[in-house]
């Protein structure tokens, strides 16, 4: 029998280009890092090929994280229809010979010994192509490329990795410090110039200028953000409000308009200064740009925008204001546009989603799994994954960010969101419930039971929340619903009940095992304090304000965290000195 590695000794190196990428060296450095962790053999990375066989990394130049593992004579080759591809490939093929499986960037199952070697054909495609987290520790806002590890161990990509200009944009092409002064009618009325002015042509050239040079100087990048600012106003100028009346009464027509004509001049620019390059650029379908210019005929739409637009447009889906406990393409789920959840003017998500693929057959959606108002409230959508997952391939997402806990690590089982999010993001078949028992299993090892039966427990309750208080899960705040904490929607009795349960887990936990699910009683006693302090025996209400307060300066929830949980992490401390 031949082996690839026996006893801690083996004739194969692993081989790469001479030009090889920083992410090509990277899994290079990787492959070898797990094959000494599994075998005790330090593979010698090389450049040119020798006699001996080898464990050859190439990347090809292609759109997508694809690749292929395969056996040539000896020869073990992973091949990267991209630069990540090829390190995707890597932990594919750690992964069939050793075991390797990540559960968190940081902690992994690996089988350790001699190492047979054996045939190899291993293909795999994600079922969505570009695929990124906004959950800590795997999120990265910066845009452009970069190596982000603790992503790539998850099958992702940091959020802006692959872009040249991201999220909201309009200001970063077009700064108002720099232009604001001298061309105050670029910025928009009304709102004191929280958008821009898209009616203004001359303000439009010198946008379409600036973002053709951002284009031009980063060549590797692939997506480009044409993205209004964080506001739900836009420009009330005589201009602008005639464009909108001409334009079916539609804000969202205005913008496409805009954005349409931008692409387009680029396009043609493009064409004869880097005609090799292929840029998809990107308008938000958000707040008040989230509803298509369409109408319905039949099971379908029919746009009402009449411009010809452009091959390379495509739109960010963004339902900030949809429900998270039923699918988005459930005909319950809601969204609504005011004040109050339930109000006249709310339409049903899914026709507002399927809607824009009247306009454009390129979409990228952002999702949201999170109650922003409190990233510690257990949230409920662990039901409507598959639903979702299946509709985005259906309907031929290219990009998905799902936004969670983004700025700070929050112990709310986000490792097992980000475990089981990342895996359906390569296979939407997969039984999002066998993922997370395979994830405590793996994670948590001999109290995994227990602790399914706390996580269950408070999903369950979430689940009454939703169908029975008639409370949806909710990434904003509406008028009609008391912030998801209350004491109406969690009982003392339950919180007490779930502590149980947790207090249940720990007691039979080894060292390791308590260390890595200790952190997620955090949100149980976090309600306790919140609600119920003065009726908490002293000892106890010290216990819970001291762990708490411990998590927050461990993670720094004081000073860098939702500006709405300050206040609570500070009046939770001061029970804690007490």
């Amino acid at each position: 029998m031949r082996y690839i590695a026996k006893k801690g000794i083996s004739d194969y190196s692993v081989l790469i280009s001479s030009h090889a990428c920083e992410k090509v060296r990277y899994a290079s450095l990787e492959l070898k890092k797990f094959l000494l962790e599994a075998t005790g053999f330090e593979a010698e990375i090389v450049v040119e090929r020798p006699e001996n066989p080898v464990i050859e990394l190439i990347a090809e130049n292609k759109y997508d994280d694809g690749f292929e593992v395969t056996t040539v004579g000896e020869n073990i080759v992973v091949r990267g229809n991209s630069e990540r591809g090829v390190v995707y490939g890597v932990y594919a093929l750690c992964n069939a010979l050793f075991g390797l499986e990540f559960f968190t960037p940081e902690y992994y199952s690996i089988k350790k010994g001699d190492l047979p070697f054996r045939q190899l054909n291993i293909a795999v495609k994600p079922d969505i192509p570009a695929r990124s987290l906004g959950i800590a520790p795997v999120y990265d806002y910066i845009a452009g490329e970069r190596l982000l590890p603790n992503a790539l161990r998850m099958g992702l990509m940091g959020m802006a990795e692959d872009w040249g200009i991201c999220s909201h944009s309009y200001f970063k092409i077009l700064p108002p410090a720099k232009y604001k002064d001298s061309h105050p009618d670029w910025y928009s009325a009304g709102d004191d110039g929280k958008n821009l002015c898209l009616s203004n042509e001359e303000m439009r050239r010198e946008f379409t200028e600036n973002l053709y040079r951002i284009v031009l100087d980063s060549p590797k990048m692939k997506y480009y953000m044409i993205g209004q600012e964080d506001s739900t106003t836009y420009c009330s100028c005589p201009e602008c409000t005639k464009a909108i009346k001409d334009l079916n009464g539609s804000f969202s027509s205005m913008v496409i308009r805009f954005t349409n004509d931008v692409i387009r001049e680029i396009n043609a620019r493009l064409k004869k200064d880097a005609p090799e390059r292929k840029v998809i650029f990107i308008m938000f379908a958000y707040q008040r740009t989230l509803n298509p210019p369409v109408k319905k005929v039949g099971d379908g739409f029919e746009s009402l925008y009449r411009g010809e637009i452009e091959e390379n447009f495509a739109v960010m889906l963004a339902p900030l204001n949809a429900q998270s406990d039923f699918s988005y393409f459930d005909e319950k789920n809601h969204t609504s546009f005011g004040k109050t959840f339930y109000n006249a003017d709310g339409k049903a998500t899914r026709d507002i989603l399927l809607g824009w693929r009247a306009i454009t057959s390129k979409i990228f959606f952002w999702s949201y799994h999170v109650d922003n108002t409190d990233w510690f409230i257990p949230f409920d959508d662990w039901d409507v994954i598959s639903e979702n997952y299946r509709a985005y391939v259906k309907m031929g997402v290219h990009y998905l960010f799902e936004e969670g806990s983004y700025g700070k690590y929050i112990p709310n089982f986000n490792k097992l969101r980000v475990y089981v999010y990342s895996r359906m993001m390569w296979n939407v078949n997969l039984d999002p419930q066998e993922l997370i028992n395979r994830f405590m299993e793996g994670y948590y090892g001999s109290i995994h039971v227990k602790v399914r039966r706390y996580f269950d427990f408070l999903r369950e309750h979430c689940l009454e929340i939703s169908k029975k208080q008639g409370r949806p899960m909710l990434y904003v705040t509406y008028d009609d619903f008391d912030l998801m904490s209350a004491a109406k929607y969690w009982p003392k009795d339950v919180l007490e009940k779930a502590l149980e349960l947790y207090n249940d887990a720990l007691s039979s936990a080894t060292p390791e095992e308590y260390e890595r699910f200790k952190e997620e009683g955090a949100p149980v006693m976090y309600m306790l304090l919140l609600d119920y302090a003065d009726s908490l025996y002293a000892e106890r209400r010290i216990q819970y304000a001291s762990f708490i307060t411990d998590i927050a300066t461990r993670y720094n929830y004081f000073e860098n965290c939702e500006a709405v949980l300050i206040p609570n992490f500070n009046r939770i401390k001061q029970m804690a000195a007490i």
